[in-house]
């Protein structure tokens, strides 16, 4: 059997934070947060655009596309941030309910910025081995960037983060963007230096519950990143390709996540892809798991994807996990 993408679905907030903010924020000069980070512009979530609320926004937006209405959908896996409006929550099932998915049931997994293409990955399998299964709605929204302590210098590499949303309608009834090969690979000597802690602190009386990113060992961590992180993109692409009966030279588009401007540049040339057929994410910054579904939308409205196009999405997750899928546009 074979699935495809049906449609996507974006949302995107309006607020945006410029370079020069950051550079007021941080200390760090402008030039070098545009060509070494890569950043132009990002976008920053407004207190009432929650993960959970984007996330609805996107997936009615990838609904509206097509013809498939909630009452379609088989199964809802939410693939965004780890909900932290609420605990113990498993967000997938009352997205689910406000949607109208009645026929649906729903859960929630996570892979941090690996989990869309991670999602779509089980969502093939799941089409593949159900036939009772037709349409896989995955969704999720991400405003980690409130996390972020921009006084730490220790992580500054995630200084890139972003809001927004994005959803992927995935069916076996609409082949025409048809899911081929997959790959993914983790390194988890990398999974304890970076993470989030919560703690609680009293203002005035009053606790406050702060959540941070924090490093425990940044030379470690950016000395390992450095030697592995390049082989492993060539790796997952390479890999991908191959299981698509394809080569590097078959890619006419590579969907690949907001990274500092160099990494980007020597993953095109480890390829040997040109600059014209991958978008640099520098206006939109680190969208998370959801810049190659962001990219995709992109190289579409720019007609840069087109029937008979070879496409590979490419995603990266702290832990860390790196995770390439190729889509034959028929």
């Amino acid at each position: 059997m074979s699935c495809g993408i049906t449609s996507i679905g974006l949302y995107i907030p309006p607020q945006t934070i410029t370079s020069s903010q950051i550079s007021k924020e941080t200390g760090i000069p402008e030039s070098i947060l545009i060509n070494k980070y890569g950043i132009s512009k990002k976008r920053r979530a407004r207190s009432h655009e929650t993960s959970y609320f984007m996330g609805i926004k996107a997936a009615e937006d990838a609904l509206k596309k097509s013809e498939i209405t909630a009452t379609d959908l088989d199964v809802i896996i939410w693939v965004g941030s780890q909900n932290t409006e609420k605990f113990m929550w498993v967000t997938a099932i009352s997205l689910a309910s406000d949607l109208g998915a009645d026929n649906a049931w729903a859960f929630d997994m996570t892979a941090l910025c690996g989990s869309m293409l991670a999602g779509i990955s089980i969502a093939k399998s799941l089409l593949d081995s159900h036939q009772e299964y037709s349409n896989i709605l995955l969704v999720g929204g991400c405003r980690d960037i409130d996390y972020l302590d921009t006084n730490n210098p220790n992580t500054h590499f995630l200084l890139d983060l972003s809001s927004g949303a994005a959803s992927v309608l995935i069916s076996n009834e609409n082949c025409s963007n048809t899911i081929l090969g997959d790959s993914f690979k983790c390194d988890g000597s990398l999974s304890n230096m970076c993470y989030a802690t919560r703690e609680t602190k009293k203002t005035h009386g009053n606790s406050d519950m702060q959540i941070r990113f924090l490093m425990n060992d940044s030379e470690k961590f950016k000395n390992t990143l450095n030697m592995t992180s390049i082989n492993n993109f060539e790796t997952v692409i390479k890999n991908a390709l191959k299981k698509s009966n394809m080569t590097p030279s078959d890619i006419d588009y590579l969907a690949i996540l907001h990274i500092k401007r160099s990494a980007h540049e020597e993953i095109l040339k480890r390829i040997n892809l040109e600059n014209s057929k991958s978008l640099y994410l520098s206006n939109f910054g680190h969208m998370e798991q959801f810049d190659p579904i962001l990219s995709l939308f992109l190289a579409e409205s720019k007609g840069l994807i087109n029937k008979g196009s070879n496409v590979v999405l490419v995603s990266a997750g702290l832990g860390f996990i790196w995770g390439a899928i190729v889509i034959y546009y028929k």
